[in-house]
């Protein structure tokens, strides 16, 4: 069972990363700042594809850095 190990915050969305590296991201959408290929409100946490060692989150944006 994977912990969350970081949950960062934009204006009006979230995200938290897993000690396996998974990401889920809910929250505003509007610009396509959760990197789902759509602009829908997410009402809960939705996983992204891939595995990441990192996230952080602006006012507009999400970035998702993977490891090598």
């Amino acid at each position: 069972n994977a912990k969350i190990v970081q949950v960062v915050a934009g204006s009006g969305f979230s995200a938290a990363l897993g000690s396996d590296g998974q990401v889920y991201v809910w929250g505003r959408n509007d610009e396509g700042q959760l990197g789902l290929g759509h602009t829908r409100t997410q009402t809960s946490p939705t996983p992204l594809p891939g595995r990441f060692k990192s996230i952080s989150a602006g006012n507009g944006h999400l970035l998702l850095l993977k490891g090598l």
